[in-house]
């Protein structure tokens, strides 16, 4: 079986079979296993507090075209990365613990065209390689940008941000908004959509948790039926946040 980068961040042409998590997929890692799927685990933030240390979102950020930027903490993971044939580089900010300064990698890419992030609080070294790929930045207030959203197509998504869900909106996004709460977060009062599920194919969504035990499960269902879209639920418990999942590896296809 070959493997090939997944050029188009969080939008797999082929079946995802390595990605980067924190430690918090380990309580998945059998239901990820039986998929198929590979972690590539990612060291926790020394600066970050517990419930958050983990959070692969915080740490790192795919850019497209096999590029990821990562946090100076994430040593080990450049090392993997560059022998997996990918590109990381460094931030300019090291990220430390308290909003904002934690979440200058939380920022979206989508597709070939869209950084969606708080520009005021993200990486310099991200903004510069946007900047460079012509890409546009839709500015949100939101600066748990990538974390607040589930990404299904390069025009659609899921959130429960108000404001995120108006930015692209007007920027032509079918956007599905969703309820806050009904995702565990230990240690907070609730987490978020993009943080519990991942685009595991081009047809195929993972959730860690039971998406039938959200408010809006129904709506989410029907909004990925639209785009041809099967959810796949792990566990029967309340969805997850873990603080996401990267797709990195896929099985080449012939398409």
């Amino acid at each position: 079986m070959q493997l090939s980068p997944i050029t188009v961040p969080y939008l797999p042409s082929g079946k995802v079979k390595v990605l980067a998590a924190g430690e918090g997929a380990r309580v998945f890692s059998e239901d990820l296993a039986a998929l198929g799927v590979s972690v590539l685990y990612t060291n926790p933030v020394p600066a970050l507090p517990k419930v958050l240390c983990t959070h692969a979102d915080l740490a790192l950020c795919p850019l497209g075209d096999k590029r990821f930027c990562l946090d100076t903490s994430q040593s080990v993971l450049y090392t993997v990365l560059q022998e997996m044939g990918l590109e990381p580089m460094y931030g300019t900010r090291q990220v430390k613990s308290g909003y904002p300064d934690d979440v200058a990698y939380n920022v979206l890419k989508i597709g070939t065209r869209f950084l969606l992030c708080n520009r005021k609080i993200t990486d310099e070294t991200v903004l510069f390689v946007a900047k460079r790929d012509n890409c546009t930045v839709l500015h949100c207030k939101q600066g748990y940008t990538k974390c607040s959203v589930s990404l299904v197509r390069e025009n659609a998504a899921i959130t429960d941000d108000i404001g995120i869900a108006k930015v692209l909106s007007e920027n032509g996004f079918d956007v599905l908004r969703i309820e806050k709460g009904d995702i565990l977060l230990e240690g907070l009062n609730y987490g978020f959509i993009g943080g519990c599920s991942v685009m595991l194919s081009a047809h195929e969504m993972l959730f860690l948790g039971d998406l039938r035990l959200h408010r809006n499960g129904d709506a989410i269902q029907a909004f990925l039926k639209n785009y041809g879209v099967t959810p796949i639920c792990v566990k029967n418990i309340p969805l997850t946040d873990i603080g996401s999942l990267i797709p990195l590896l896929q099985e080449e296809t012939n398409a």
